[in-house]
């Protein structure tokens, strides 16, 4: 087995050379660099195993926090950037004092670079240049495509180094290729020079006046001893400059160009930048795409002018117009309000004892249980989810996690519970499972339930368990069953309406007898209304015998119902009438005449009864001096409407 291959985080940089002079010069001036690592090993203490692994594992701990520590206040940025990115491919590049030579390590860093760039920036766009015998050469266009930069990095042709760098030519390229760019976004170079001379052909000077008076921002990242002319360049610009020291740091002072800087005070800045959405096009055949001029099959079709371009995000090279996605928008927020640095917190004691992130016990930790407090929220988190937090997630979970309790308590107003309506996905079932994960909190607060699809098991669970439910619509099922409604062991119910109304999309068979019904009456003594609008047959001498039984002197029963006229008879109906004198209805009807798309709220037997009377000449008949009407398949009663009539 091949062994593995040490990468960046493996490394720690360690001074080997002694000066036994340097506690007489120490304080005395010199570079920053000569004294930064002097005698590093000092440093290195075995832990109670005697292991140095967790003093190197602190150590990259804090090397990677380093470069966490930035400014966080909320100030303007330059989210839609254009960023050129300009590779030194000079004979210079093939020092080899960062391994395994300048070029190398400068084409992987580029790379991750590019990846980087648009995992932060993903409304920017990126070209690369390389310079090298003199000259400079373009590599890749601006574009919001990371595949084709990494591709042409990848290319060998495009990195092989000669010659001598031009830094004038390389920038000049760069500033003419930037001249369309619009006013809202912002222009940036990203320079990383391994040469000590450059080889231009005219006064750099004037190139640098140039980048100046159009606001190109310069960065410079410095593989050798510091150039003249390289700080003036970022000076005017208002860039930054630095030389590295070793391979991390190189990677350090190369990923401070990633977040998009602050706006210049003097630029103009647009408060409304018109954007577009565009949908994707799946074609059979190729068609020309107005970005690269080429056939291509699919693409994103310009919500504007119509036009096809290739990806997103970029602009239309028709009508102008930016063209993003919506995740790419939602992506470049977290850089105008970024997360607080942590602060970290100095010993054990009166504190947590626990990552609120991951749960890993501090004392457990590798970093010698270092912790780090948000400012805000005051939660302790571990080292790696302190750069987990700043670097991926951008946001703080102790932060968000006292937002959604603040949006959970309003969700669970017992206000906002009082009446409720499910509907499953598509036109499937309820399962009791899903239906509970929903609303086993709030079932005290429940009082009415329009739902949608359900079977014996739902309705018994809500019946059963809703303690103060006083509506309930059950819209749709395959099959119900007596079971459904048999309440054991018998309780009251607070059930004021109960309504069974088919669905058109399923079979809505019921099965409910006679003697389930009645039981249910009984114990429902505040019902006024019992509506089923479905295929049933309930038998009325035995429905109505159980409700004798009961002698129920309290029913409040006021409308009943029932898609069904056999076994009844106008005895049945006057005997009903009898044991609840407070009955304002009674609908008994074939199903087959009844709309099963009802609008909640509207009585269901209003407009089957006026369109009887319009298609019939039935005169309503007094029966014992109740009003009815009788057909060879509905009996109706309707004491405001009939009392008149008579």
């Amino acid at each position: 087995m091949a062994s593995r291959k040490p990468t960046d985080e493996d490394y720690i940089d360690v001074d080997d050379t002694y000066d036994a002079n340097q506690d007489d010069d120490a304080g005395t001036g010199g570079y920053a660099w000569e004294e930064e690592y002097k005698r590093s090993w000092d440093i290195l203490q075995e832990d109670s195993e005697g292991r140095l692994s967790s003093v190197v594992s602190q150590l990259q701990q804090q090397r990677k926090r380093r470069r966490l520590l930035k400014d966080t206040a909320i100030i303007q940025r330059g989210i839609i950037r254009h960023l050129f990115l300009i590779l030194d491919l000079s004979e210079a590049m093939n020092e080899k004092d960062l391994r395994p030579s300048r070029v190398e390590l400068t084409l992987t860093y580029a790379q991750q670079f590019v990846i980087e760039f648009f995992d932060q920036n993903p409304i920017s766009q990126l070209g690369i240049i390389a310079t090298r015998d003199g000259i400079a050469e373009k590599l890749t266009e601006l574009s919001g495509n990371p595949t084709d930069h990494i591709k042409a990095l990848k290319t060998k042709k495009n990195t092989e180094t000669s010659g001598e760098a031009s830094l004038q030519n390389a920038l000049q390229l760069a500033r003419a290729s930037m001249l369309g760019v619009p006013s809202h976004g912002s222009k940036e170079v990203l320079l990383i020079f391994g040469s000590l001379t450059t080889c231009d052909p005219g006064d750099i000077h004037e190139t640098v006046d140039l980048l100046k008076k159009e606001m190109v921002r310069v960065n410079i990242v410095g593989l050798a001893a510091e150039v003249q002319i390289c700080r003036v360049l970022c000076e005017a610009t208002k860039g930054t400059y630095g030389i590295v020291l070793n391979e991390l740091h190189y990677k350090d002072l190369l990923f401070e160009v990633v977040p998009p800087p602050a706006v210049l005070p003097n630029k103009n800045t647009s408060n409304l930048v018109t954007m577009g959405f565009p949908r994707r096009l799946i074609e059979d055949q190729a068609s020309f795409c107005v970005c690269h001029s080429k056939l291509t099959v699919g693409g994103y079709i310009c919500p504007k002018c119509k036009s096809k371009v290739c990806e997103l995000p970029s602009d239309c090279d028709i009508c102008g117009l930016t063209l993003v996605s919506s995740p790419h928008l939602a992506r470049s927020y977290h850089h105008l309000f970024p997360v607080d640095n942590f602060d970290e917190i100095k010993g054990n004691s009166e504190h947590g004892t626990h990552c609120f992130s991951c749960l890993t016990q501090f004392d457990k930790l590798e970093t010698s249980g270092a912790k780090f407090s948000c400012p805000k929220c005051a939660q302790e988190f571990c080292a790696e989810c302190d750069i987990f937090v700043h670097e991926v997630l951008h946001n703080c979970p102790g932060c968000w996690s006292v937002v959604s309790k603040i949006c959970r308590t309003f969700c669970d107003h017992p206000r906002n519970w009082k009446s409720i309506y499910l509907k499953p996905d598509s036109i499937s079932l309820w399962q009791l499972t899903d239906l509970k994960s929903i609303i086993s909190p709030h079932l005290s607060h429940i009082q009415s339930i329009y739902i949608w699809g359900v079977r014996d098991n739902i309705i018994y669970y809500l019946l059963s368990q809703c303690k103060n439910l006083q509506h309930l619509t059950i819209c749709g099922w395959t099959t119900l069953s007596d079971h459904c409604l048999r309440i054991r062991p018998a309780q009251s119910l607070k059930i004021k309406t109960l309504e069974l109304i088919g669905s058109p999309q399923q079979i809505n068979f019921i099965s409910v007898d006679a003697y389930t019904l009645g039981n249910l009456m009984i114990q429902s003594p505040e019902m006024t209304n019992l509506i089923l609008g479905c295929e049933i047959h309930i038998h009325a001498e035995t429905f109505l015998s159980e409700l004798e039984k009961a002698n129920n002197h309290d029913a409040h029963l006021q409308s009943f119902q029932v898609a069904t006229r056999r076994t009844w008879l106008k005895e049945h109906v006057i005997r009903l009438i009898n044991l609840y004198p407070s009955i304002q209805k009674v609908y008994l009807l074939p199903a087959a005449g009844m709309d099963s798309a009802l609008k909640d709220g509207i009585d269901i037997f209003d407009s089957i009864i006026s369109q009887r009377f319009k298609e019939t000449e039935a005169i309503p008949i007094t029966c014992y001096h109740y009003p009815l009407v009788l057909t060879d398949d509905a009996i109706l009663y309707n004491r405001s409407m009939f009392t008149s009539i008579v």
